[in-house]
């Protein structure tokens, strides 16, 4: 009995475990299957986004390949941009389309985001045809439109402006700058060329002169280019160049000579003319009349183009009217500066001038000379008549060189018609 007992619980025990045995491996394989199910299931769903994910990708450098060639149809001038139109197909996906920023600076346009809808490339290319049209540039010089995609799948569309603009755009710049800086050069340099070339011209003029008078002193020729060529060096003379040359009367047509030769070869160097004032001829006129009309020809003569001017006989003019060379002569208060004039005077007392006599006896000469001639002392002081203090200040200014001339045969029988 205990036997069988035994039996039927060992029975027993052993359909227990083979039932926890079934239960366990029912679970375990319940366990597996679903785990297996969730396995495959995974797997399909992440295939299908890997798949997914690269067909976007490539949907998107077929985007960016079709850009491309719209983008070539437009740089070899395909009917003005329309050609994109047709060569950039785009579609709507689901990605980011928002437009992050649009920044237009000069020549430069940059969108931020996916590629554009079609509208705005139409606009944005019609825009740039109206503007080419506009500034009618050369094909080979036309901005050029282009996309770009970065790593973050944005893109880039930039008008980018070719090599060639910007070569002759810095060869413009160039070639501005070198004739700006050759302007200025020449603008410093220019007056002190100028002065150089009028100084040759003086010295070679001066020098012909000067073959033509051989008996003259050296000192006539020497005192006289230095005076000349100092007025000459100064780009702004302060005060007008004056001169007197005196001689005696066998020296008159000489002296006349000389003074013509020097104002000729000062002239020559200005590029100018000469003005002839004779005081022989106007001796008996009016004074106040001969003022004027000396004021009016001296005014004319230096305000045009006779900067140089020759008072032949000075002294036979009406004392009264030689004060009107106040204005011309006054040093730095003198009208016209950039002026020659040369008085001549003859003293009428001496035969001819002795050779040695010393310079300032000589300007002793001249003075005593004109005094004579102009200063009357049995007629009252007026305003309009020579007087001791007119005269002095008269000969303060013009007595600042005194030359005399001796007489040159030749010229004393034939003139002075070579000078």
């Amino acid at each position: 009995m205990e036997k069988r007992d035994t039996s039927v619980t060992q029975k027993n025990s052993t359909d227990m475990r083979e039932d926890c045995k079934s239960t366990n491996f029912d679970h375990v394989s319940s366990s597996d299957e679903e785990q297996r199910r969730e396995e495959e299931d995974y797997p399909r769903e992440n295939k299908e986004l890997e798949r997914t994910t690269i067909q976007t990708q490539a949907d998107r450098m077929d985007d960016l390949d079709r850009h491309r060639a719209g983008l070539k149809n437009i740089k070899t001038g395909g009917d003005n941009g329309r050609g994109m139109e047709s060569a950039l197909p785009l579609k709507d996906t689901d990605m980011l389309k928002k437009e992050e920023e649009i920044k237009q600076q000069g020549n430069y346009i940059e969108i931020i985001g996916p590629f554009p809808h079609e509208s705005k490339i139409a606009e944005i290319t019609k825009g740039l045809a109206e503007n080419q049209k506009e500034t009618t540039q050369p094909p080979h010089m036309a901005p050029v439109l282009s996309f770009e995609e970065d790593k973050q799948t944005k893109t880039v569309l930039t008008l980018k402006q070719p090599k060639g603009r910007m070569c002759y755009l810095m060869v413009v710049t160039v070639v501005v700058v070198a004739i700006l800086v050759q302007y200025l050069l020449q603008t410093e340099s220019s007056p002190q060329t100028n002065e150089l070339r009028q100084i040759d011209i003086f010295l070679r003029e001066l020098e012909k002169v000067k073959s033509q008078f051989p008996s003259q002193r050296a000192e006539l020729w020497n005192r006289s280019r230095i005076h000349l060529q100092r007025h000459l060096q100064t780009a702004q003379p302060t005060e007008p160049v004056s001169l007197i040359l005196t001689a005696g009367l066998r020296a008159e047509r000489t002296m006349q000579c000389v003074a013509q030769g020097l104002a000729s070869a000062f002239s020559s160097a200005l590029n100018a003319s000469v003005l002839q004032i004779d005081g022989v001829s106007q001796s008996r006129q009016d004074s106040d009349q001969v003022k004027l009309d000396i004021d009016r020809k001296l005014q004319g003569a230096f305000e045009g183009d006779k900067p140089v001017a020759v008072i032949h006989r000075f002294e036979e003019l009406p004392p009264g009217s030689t004060l009107i060379f106040y204005r011309y002569c006054d040093h730095e208060n003198a009208a016209y500066k950039k002026t020659f004039l040369i008085f001549t005077v003859l003293l009428g007392e001496e035969e001819e001038i002795p050779a040695k006599i010393h310079l300032s006896s000589v300007e002793e000469m001249v003075d005593d000379h004109l005094q004579r001639k102009f200063l009357s002392h049995g007629h009252p002081v007026s305003f309009d008549r020579m007087d001791l203090d007119k005269y002095g200040g008269l000969w303060s200014r013009i007595s600042h060189l005194i030359l005399p001339v001796a007489a040159e045969e030749r010229i004393e029988h034939e003139g002075c018609k070579e000078t």
